[in-house]
């Protein structure tokens, strides 16, 4: 996976760390790591110590509308593994704003099913010229702090990345990666706690590929709770067609996998319809429990006779958006606007049952003049919600361009499915950018 940055540094082998507590931890940093250390940066240090505890950018439709409610946010990724396999997730940052200079943060999980087999900086605590250090607080539970001898704040994107090794022996299941004691500290010492969201790793005997190609497809849904909110997304079904169509919704998480949500009291990861001649179906979710988002599969028992068609409707922090189905391509479009009044954000899914997409992400201004480039890999059903200005994409180029208005035109190698969405600040009100399949020159 690369971003628009240049040749990404050599990760740094994390430092040992003795001991299980706080003060250990940092006294390892600032007497063994960099003993010439100030005393100024020490005693900021010693602060942020005293002051470090709870996540990701984009969780409740491209995490847009969460924004509002929510300060600074560390959050772990969830993916998918067989027995005895190898599995790395990334732990992200998204600072809402806040200039924070140093991290810590537990993580726990099932050690009969997971070991954590090492961990590395990530890219953007690295540019901020962190180090990560690490200690094992007991069986499966692990304390992570990010610090340097700096005030350099730490921008948005990866601080961490975790290679875990899957038990042989391990049974079908989700293991939750679950965050506790999250704290960050300011250039001032000052400290703060930070929002967080558990990540989970799903292990599966065998992970193939759908017995079914989707007929309809919306690359994010969101359902859960953010503080007493419900989050909820509407489906709507249309079949113009004079013979009946019936079929099921397949709700998946951001790594493919099944993921049950709340409808009607009964949590469940397929809904399955019937729809009589130019007929209407609508489902929605509940809105309860924890935050759930992923994209959405529409299979028809008609396969390619089939004659859906398809909207949704979010409904988050009192908002409502709704948003049609997102055909696969491998070429499209969006409308950018990045500014204090509103951020632009897309959700992406690959489709691809076994292979990967490779993107390109071309940014044109609003005279039509190309101004950056970014590649991503998608794996294989796997799903990516970001911002244009996160570090998957454009972190540069807008960290010095605060008002912007232009097109993001995306190719990839294979067809993915695009929802674009522009942020009020504020208010998180959303609005739809559709994709058109007209795009800028790639060249």
């Amino acid at each position: 996976m690369r971003s628009e940055s240049s040749a990404m540094r050599s990760p740094r082998k994390p430092e040992a760390v003795a001991g299980a507590t706080r003060q250990e931890t940092v006294g390892a940093v600032l007497n063994g790591a960099l003993p010439t250390a100030s005393a100024a940066l020490s005693t900021m240090l010693g602060v942020m110590e005293l002051a470090m505890r709870k996540s990701a950018s984009f969780l409740i439709v491209l995490c847009m509308a969460s924004v509002a409610l929510r300060g600074a946010e560390v959050a772990i990724g969830t993916t998918s593994a067989v027995p005895g396999a190898m599995v790395q997730v990334e732990v992200s940052f998204n600072s809402m704003g806040d200039q924070l200079s140093g991290l810590q943060f537990d993580l726990s999980y099932d050690q009969a099913v997971l070991m954590l087999a090492s961990a590395t900086i990530g890219a953007a605590a690295d540019s901020a010229g962190k180090t990560l250090s690490t200690s094992v607080l007991g069986p499966g539970s692990d304390r992570f702090l990010i610090a340097g001898f700096n005030q350099n704040p730490i921008g948005d994107g990866t601080v961490a990345v975790l290679n875990f090794q899957v038990a042989g022996s391990a049974p079908d299941g989700a293991v939750v990666l679950q965050f506790s004691n999250a704290t960050g500290a300011d250039q001032g010492g000052q400290s703060t706690d930070l929002a967080t969201s558990d990540g989970s790793i799903t292990v599966m005997q065998d992970i193939g590929p759908p017995d079914a190609v989707a007929n309809l497809i919306f690359a994010q849904y969101a359902n859960g709770q953010t503080g007493e909110t419900l989050n909820r997304t509407r489906i709507i079904l249309r079949n113009n067609s004079d013979q009946s169509d019936s079929g099921s919704i397949n709700f998946l998480d951001s790594s493919g996998m099944p993921a049950p949500v709340p409808v009607g009291g009964v949590s469940s990861d397929s809904i399955d319809f019937n729809i009589g001649p130019f007929g209407v179906f609508v489902v929605e979710t509940d809105g309860s429990g924890d935050l759930v988002i992923g994209p959405i599969e529409v299979i028809s028992d008609r396969g390619q006779d089939s004659r859906l068609e398809g909207t949704e409707v979010f409904e988050l922090l009192g908002n409502f958006v709704s948003v049609a189905s997102a055909a696969p391509v491998t070429a499209q479009q969006a409308f950018v606007s990045f500014g204090p009044e509103e951020n632009t954000g897309v959700a992406l899914f690959n489709p691809d049952p076994a292979e990967s997409a490779e993107l390109e992400f071309v940014l044109f201004d609003d005279l039509g003049q190309e101004r950056a480039r970014a590649d991503l890999t998608l794996p294989a059903r796997r799903q990516q919600a970001v911002f244009v200005n996160d570090a998957l994409l454009f972190e540069t180029f807008f960290s010095v361009n605060s008002e912007f208005t232009g097109t993001l035109n995306v190719f990839s190698d294979r067809p993915i499915a695009l929802l674009g969405l522009l942020q009020r600040s504020g208010s998180g009100a959303l609005i739809v950018v559709p994709a058109s399949l007209s795009t800028a020159p790639r060249n």
